[in-house]
C-alpha cells in the first residue's frame, strides 16, 4: 500500500450523522448505520433481547450458554468476548499503549475505547448516552444499559448454587466470591492483620486506616467520611429523605439494600450461618463479628490507645470513650450520652409523637424497641426460662438472671451513702435518686406534682385520667397500674408453690401464705383504734371497723379507720 493510501486509511473522514463516531471508509459507515436505523431481526430464544446483526445475537447467546471461547495465553482464564481478553492480557504484559494526552493526567489504557470513556467522563464531563425512559444521561453505553434494568426489571444472571438472580454480571460475581467461593482470604492488611478475599477488597479496607478521613464532612454534624456516597446517604437522614419505606412497620431507609435487610427481620429469615456453632444471623458483618468470638484472638486495635479487642463491635463501643462529651449532648435538656444511638433514643422522650402501633391492642409507642418489649411482655408472654430454685417462669433470660440473684445473693451492691444493700444496680440507682436526692424532672400537667422517674409520673397520671389500661382477659377485671395487674394474673395462671409448713396448705401468692401463717401463730398485729380488739389480718380489721361506723352513724372519721401495726 502506498503512503498516500495509508494516510487516507488513517483519516476518518466519514462521520455518522446519528452519533459522534467517524470512519475511514464509506463501507464502514454504511455498515455502522444499521445500528441506528436497522430493524432488530435477530431475536434471542431465551429472553426478549433483539439485535440488528447476527454477530450481536451470537455474542449475547454466550450469556445463556456460558460459552467462553477466548482463552488467555498466560493463564487458564477464559472469556466470552475478545475485548475483555485483550483488556485482561495487559495485567500480565503490563502494556497499556493508549495514553491520556490531557494536562497533568498520566493515565494509560489497554484499549482505545477505555481511553475515550476516560476523556469523556473525567476531562470533558460529557454524558452522551441518554436513557430512553427517564432521559437520564450517562458517560458510557454500559452505564446506560445497566441503568435500563431499573425500568425493565430484567435479571439474566442466575447463581447456580442458590436461587439468587442478578441484573448485572458484576453483582453475580461479587455474590459468588462472597458466599460460594472456596478461595482463602489471602490478602492481609499490614496495619490490623485483617484478611481479605480479593485485592480490591483489601484496597477498600486500607482506606479505613488512611488519614484522609476528613475528606468528606457532613454539613449537619461533625461526622466525616472516606467517600462521597456514604456522605450523601448520611446527609439524606438529616434531611429526612428516606424513600424506601417498610410495608410492615413505620421504618424507612435511605437505600433499598437496608430495607431488604430490615424485611428479613419481619420474616425471621437468617441467611448467614456460623459453620462452627450453626448460629444464624441476618447479615454478614454480624456473622463475621460472631466468628471472631470462636477464635478469641484480640485483633481489632484502637487507633487512639492501641487497645486490642476480639470483635469489631467491642472496638466500636470502646471508641466512643475517646469522643468528645459534647458530641452526644441533648439539645433540649443538655444530658450527655455515650453514643449517637442512645442520644436518638433519648430525644424521643421529648417528642409527643407515637408512630409505632401494636397490631394486637391498638396501643402506640414512641420507639420500635418499646413496641417489641410491649409485645413480648403482654401478648407473647411465653415464659420458657425456669428458675432452678423455685420453678418461677420468666419471658427473658435477663429477667431470670436478675431473679436468680435473689436466691444466690450474688452481684449484690451497696449504697455508698447509707450502706443499704441491693440486689441489682437498677434498684441501687433508683434508691439513690429517690432517697438521697436528685432532681424531680417529671412534672404532672394536672396538679404540678413532680416525680423522680417517668414511670412514677405515668402511674400518678391515672389518678386524674381514671383510665384503666390493664384488663384481665379471663375475668375482665381492670387495673390502673401494671403491678397489681400482674399480681392478679398470678391468681389465674400461677402454680401452688407456696406451701404452709404447718398444715401443708398451698397458695399461689406468697402474701396469701404469710397471712395464712398468722392463723397458726395466733399473732394479731392489727389493733382497732375504737376498741381493744385485735385481728390477724388487715382485711378482718377493716370489716370490724365498718361495724363501728354503722353503729356510731358515721361519727368516726376516715383517719380512724386506718390500721395501726404494732
Amino acid at each position: 500500500m502506498s503512503k498516500q493510501g495509508q494516510q487516507k486509511k488513517k483519516l476518518k473522514c466519514y462521520p455518522c450523522v446519528f452519533c459522534d463516531k467517524s470512519f475511514a471508509r464509506r463501507q464502514e459507515l454504511t455498515s455502522h448505520w444499521i445500528v441506528h436505523i436497522g430493524e432488530k431481526d435477530h431475536k434471542c430464544t431465551e429472553c426478549n433481547a433483539a439485535f440488528t446483526r447476527k454477530s450481536g445475537l451470537e455474542s449475547h447467546m454466550r450469556l445463556h450458554t456460558d460459552e467462553k471461547p477466548f482463552s488467555c495465553d498466560f493463564c487458564s482464564k477464559t472469556f466470552r468476548h475478545r475485548y475483555t481478553l485483550v483488556s485482561h492480557e495487559t495485567t500480565h504484559t503490563g502494556v497499556k499503549k493508549y495514553n491520556c494526552t490531557e494536562q497533568n493526567c498520566f493515565k494509560q489504557f489497554s484499549t482505545n475505547n477505555g481511553l475515550k470513556c476516560h476523556v469523556n467522563a473525567v476531562h470533558k464531563k460529557i454524558k452522551k448516552f441518554p436513557c430512553v425512559v427517564c432521559q437520564k444521561h450517562f458517560f458510557t453505553k454500559l452505564e446506560m444499559r445497566n441503568h435500563a434494568v431499573v425500568h425493565t426489571g430484567e435479571k439474566l444472571y442466575r447463581c447456580e448454587k442458590c436461587p439468587k438472580i442478578y441484573a448485572w454480571k458484576g453483582g453475580l460475581d461479587v455474590h459468588i466470591n462472597t458466599h460460594h467461593s472456596e478461595k482463602e482470604e489471602t490478602f492481609s492488611c499490614n496495619v490490623c492483620d485483617r484478611k481479605c478475599l480479593t485485592k480490591a477488597n483489601l484496597k477498600k479496607h486500607l482506606e479505613t486506616h488512611s488519614a484522609d478521613r476528613e475528606k468528606y464532612k457532613c454539613s449537619f454534624c461533625e461526622k466525616s467520611f472516606l467517600h462521597k456516597t456514604p456522605l450523601h446517604h448520611h446527609e439524606k437522614k438529616h434531611r429526612g429523605d428516606l424513600p424506601w419505606k417498610c410495608s410492615e412497620c413505620p421504618a424507612s431507609f435511605v437505600v433499598k439494600s437496608k430495607l431488604k435487610e430490615h424485611l428479613l427481620r419481619h420474616s425471621k429469615t437468617k441467611n448467614f450461618s456460623c459453620d462452627k456453632c450453626q448460629k444464624s444471623f441476618y447479615n454478614k458483618p454480624t456473622l463475621r463479628d460472631h466468628k471472631d468470638t470462636h477464635s478469641n484472638i484480640p485483633k481489632h486495635k484502637c487507633g487512639v490507645c492501641d487497645k486490642l479487642y476480639v470483635t469489631r463491635g467491642a472496638l466500636i463501643r470502646h471508641k466512643v470513650l475517646h469522643r468528645s462529651a459534647k458530641e452526644f449532648a441533648c439539645a433540649q435538656c443538655e444530658k450527655i450520652f455515650k453514643s449517637n444511638t442512645a442520644l436518638k433514643s433519648h430525644s424521643l422522650t421529648h417528642s409527643t409523637e407515637k408512630k409505632w402501633k401494636c397490631q394486637n391492642c391498638e396501643k402506640y409507642f414512641k420507639t420500635a424497641a418499646n413496641l417489641t418489649a410491649h409485645t413480648k411482655r403482654i401478648h407473647n408472654a411465653m415464659k420458657k426460662h425456669i428458675c432452678v430454685y423455685c420453678k418461677d417462669k420468666f419471658s427473658s433470660r435477663v429477667a431470670l438472671k436478675k431473679h436468680i440473684n435473689i436466691h444466690t445473693r450474688q452481684n449484690s451492691t451497696s449504697c455508698n451513702v447509707c450502706s443499704q444493700v441491693f440486689k441489682s444496680n437498677d434498684t441501687l440507682r433508683q434508691h439513690k435518686k429517690v432517697v438521697h436526692g436528685g432532681k424531680r424532672s417529671h412534672s404532672c400537667l394536672f396538679c404540678k406534682k413532680s416525680f423522680f422517674t417517668k414511670d412514677g409520673l405515668k402511674r400518678h397520671k391515672n389518678i386524674h385520667t381514671r383510665e384503666k389500661l390493664f384488663t384481665c382477659e379471663i375475668c375482665k377485671k381492670t387495673y390502673y397500674h401494671e403491678g397489681p395487674f400482674r399480681y392478679h394474673m398470678k391468681a389465674h395462671h400461677g402454680t401452688m408453690k407456696n406451701t404452709c409448713t404447718v398444715c401443708q396448705k398451698s397458695f399461689i401468692l406468697k402474701n396469701s401464705l404469710n397471712i395464712h401463717l398468722l392463723t397458726h401463730t395466733q399473732e394479731k398485729r392489727f389493733k382497732c383504734v375504737l376498741c381493744v380488739k385485735r385481728f390477724a389480718s388487715q382485711s378482718k380489721l377493716k370489716l370490724h371497723v365498718s361495724k363501728h361506723v354503722v353503729q356510731q352513724n358515721d361519727s368516726v372519721s376516715g383517719d380512724q379507720t386506718s390500721a395501726i401495726v404494732e
